[in-house]
């Protein structure tokens, strides 16, 4: 999933994604990127041939991550799905850590948070984080990753859309698995990690929108908890 993002940040989330093996298949679903950051991306695929590209162009404003998560979920065949961040790098090991867990564990949902990076490091010369974020999230975080049986993702209607702006629709989809009784496995207790790229956050571009998408995630996610499957009136449009 993507919105304007650098070009390094592409290359590195590739990089670190095809040195696991083996090597999954890649969708990248652009949402309402500028045309000269598609084209960015059309020559990162052209030298590399490495992922599916998926345009979504058609009211993309309000931001809406769920939606664009969605409509990669419905072009997947594998009999599994693993959702990340085109900001994400994938520490070695993580992609087949979290098949094996699929594997020994079908109906769970596993998930692995991220920590932060640096400016401007490139995963090439090695990761560094910038900070830590502590014990809440090394016990508590959902982020980065989220991964279950794609049948599953299916039968629930995916990511709920209601989620705007930013964030939530990761926690909320954490919640409902819980809900529906699937077993839940953070794979960072098992010190596999995912880095996180650094770039401008909404809460320093924008504080106000920040702020109201992060009280309007909060409360959607506390008042429909219960509520398993979501989007009953469509999901996944493009």
């Amino acid at each position: 999933m993507i919105k304007n993002r650098a070009r390094s940040i592409v290359e590195n989330f590739l990089f670190s994604f095809l040195q696991q093996p083996p090597v999954p298949r890649i969708v990248i679903v652009d949402y309402g990127s500028t045309e000269d950051n598609v084209n960015m991306l059309k020559g990162v695929w052209w030298n590399t041939r490495a992922f599916d590209l998926i345009r979504v162009t058609r009211g993309v404003d309000p931001f809406c991550k769920a939606r664009g998560l969605n409509v990669g979920l419905k072009t997947v065949i594998s009999p599994f799905s693993l959702f990340t961040d085109i900001d994400v790098m994938f520490g070695k090991g993580v992609v087949a850590e979290v098949r094996r867990t699929l594997d020994a564990n079908p109906p769970c949902i596993a998930t692995v948070h991220t920590f932060n990076m640096f400016k401007g490091r490139d995963y090439r010369t090695g990761w560094i984080t910038d900070r830590l974020y502590g014990r809440y999230y090394n016990q508590y975080a959902v982020g980065g990753c989220l991964a279950a049986k794609t049948d599953w993702f299916m039968s629930i209607h995916g990511f709920d859309e209601g989620f705007v702006n930013w964030g939530g629709e990761d926690w909320d989809m954490w919640q409902r698995a819980g809900s529906a009784g699937r077993p839940q496995i953070r794979l960072n207790k098992r010190r596999f990690r995912l880095w996180h790229q650094w770039h401008p956050h909404l809460k320093d571009l924008n504080p106000v929108l920040y702020k109201k998408a992060w009280s309007d995630g909060i409360r959607r996610c506390t008042n429909l908890r219960k509520i398993v499957v979501r989007n009953l009136k469509g999901w996944g449009e493009l």
